[in-house]
């Protein structure tokens, strides 16, 4: 994974990281799960037109 100037690397890009593979596969994760979710939470931040940052939690 590269990280060049202050770009974000694509979600498909960070899922195929070694080091995420492992950390999600002792979170007992598949990838096709985790692009699931984060298109769940893109469709709901649209339908609900607010930006990402409101929906952040501290807790």
């Amino acid at each position: 994974m590269s990280y060049l100037g202050n770009r974000e690397p694509p979600l498909d890009e960070v899922l195929d990281d070694p080091i995420v593979r492992l950390v999600m596969a002792r979170d007992r994760l598949m990838p096709d799960d985790v692009k699931a979710y984060v298109d769940a939470v893109v469709r709901r931040l649209r339908r609900e037109k607010r930006p990402a940052y409101l929906l952040v939690r501290s807790d």
